[in-house]
């Protein structure tokens, strides 16, 4: 039978629904061409190398086989080798059959095939595609029954609902759950009717309640609202430390102290006052030096002498103001 390849001639490939290639994000694909096969360069159909997007020259010959097909037996105008193009149109008749009767996979209006005389081709199959059997290559007949009897509902073909005429669904198991070739609950793979093994979990590894083997859920937390690393919405453990162990007093729950195994309490201070910077509270570094580098006596000293400056400036200030104003006064002066 011939293969429909009729998508490599779709001319909207590639382009959304606005016209902009999905592969580019632009208007144009890797060649150069926008949604309608024009070239951005030479404004026609054909690129600066001559040949079309489907890399056709204007004589119809393609770049790579240098003949009238592509690599995959298409001409320019999409049509196979053969005559029909992917729909099944034939180029000439400009119908399903061509000159001599004889639609793409080789049969007749009668469904009779040119080769084997036949209603069947050379593979077995007749004109739409079913086998001497009744079924096509996927295994369905004309009604939709596969071989086992069933459809993709699940309905056997002839009792009309999930069971066949011994009793037994598609997967093999009866109305009790129990299985035909194992005679238990659970069928070869060791899964029941519902596709649980025996310690209750499907083959995604989630029970029926959605939760895993590691008691999560799809969202990632517990039964009882702890995700996997036992911390609840708030933070907190179910003995109730936070993820780096200290409980809402501070106190370590490995040491039952303030400070943790590593000497730091739930602020990151350790013993000495030093934070994971390694600074004080002042800023301060253990050689007693800031972020600048200056020296803790030297950073009081220049403190001190800042505030005596201003202290000092504070005197001379209310100094003049005082001085100021004893001379415009002038009351204190005798006119004797």
């Amino acid at each position: 039978m011939v293969v429909n390849d009729k998508d490599v001639y779709h001319p909207k490939r590639g382009f959304d629904s606005n016209g902009i290639n999905i592969f580019t994000e632009t208007e144009y694909n890797y060649q150069g061409f926008d949604a309608n096969g024009i070239h951005k360069d030479t404004r026609n159909e054909y690129g600066v190398n001559g040949y079309d997007w489907n890399e056709f020259d204007k004589d119809g010959l393609h770049l790579h086989t240098g003949s009238k097909f592509n690599l995959s037996g298409y001409d320019k105008e999409g049509f196979h080798h053969g005559g029909f193009n992917g729909d099944g149109i034939h180029k000439v008749t400009c119908t399903e059959y061509d000159v001599a009767g004889y639609d793409r996979d080789g049969f007749n209006n009668d469904g009779v095939h040119k080769e084997t005389g036949t209603e069947y081709d050379s593979d077995g199959y007749d004109k739409e595609g079913y086998y001497g059997d009744g079924f096509n290559k996927d295994g369905y007949d004309k009604e939709g029954f596969f071989h086992d009897g069933f459809n993709n509902d699940g309905v056997h073909k002839a009792t009309r609902n999930q069971y066949d005429v011994a009793g037994y669904d598609r997967d093999g198991f009866n109305n009790d759950g129990v299985h035909k070739e194992t005679g238990t609950e659970y069928n070869s793979d060791g899964d029941d009717r519902d596709g649980y093994d025996r310690e209750g979990f499907n083959s995604d590894g989630d029970d029926r309640d959605g939760y895993d083997r590691d008691g999560l859920n799809q969202s990632g937390w517990t039964r009882d609202g702890y995700d996997r690393d036992g911390l609840n919405q708030s933070g907190w453990t179910r003995d109730g430390y936070d993820k780096d162990g200290f409980n809402a007093g501070g106190i370590h729950e490995e040491t039952g102290t303030e400070y943790d195994s590593s000497g730091r309490n739930k602020y990151g201070i350790d013993e000495e006052g030093f934070d994971l910077a390694g600074r004080d509270s002042k800023g301060y570094d253990k050689t007693g030096r800031d972020r600048f580098g200056n020296k803790r006596e030297d950073n009081l000293i220049k403190t001190e002498a800042e505030k005596e400056l201003t202290d000092n400036c504070i005197v001379n200030h209310f100094e003049e103001e005082a001085e100021t104003g004893l001379n415009e006064d002038g009351d204190n002066y005798d006119d004797d």
